[in-house]
């Protein structure tokens, strides 16, 4: 169980990074073909949407998706830590 809930903590603290760098890279200019970033949009595009399409989260042409995901994920990070 341990080792489940670690792997759990391993996998949010990836996922969240990986938000963090494809938000990032939406504030400069750059070629969304290129793989990596194709890779990154790839793997976190689902969830926004997924998000977007329950709550609206843009303001004055910001959107919060992103912080709103990684609150998320770092309360149930917390949450499994906690049961560890």
């Amino acid at each position: 169980m341990v080792e489940l809930i670690l792997f759990l903590h391993y996998l949010i603290s990836i996922y969240t990074w990986i938000i963090i760098i494809a938000s990032l890279l939406t504030w400069i200019k750059m070629d969304y073909n290129h793989p990596i970033a194709r890779f990154l949009f790839q793997i976190t595009n689902p969830l926004f949407e997924f998000v977007r399409s329950k709550i609206s989260l843009q303001y004055q042409g910001i959107d919060f998706t992103p912080l709103v995901i990684v609150i998320v994920l770092s309360v149930v990070d917390k949450l499994l830590l906690g049961v560890f």
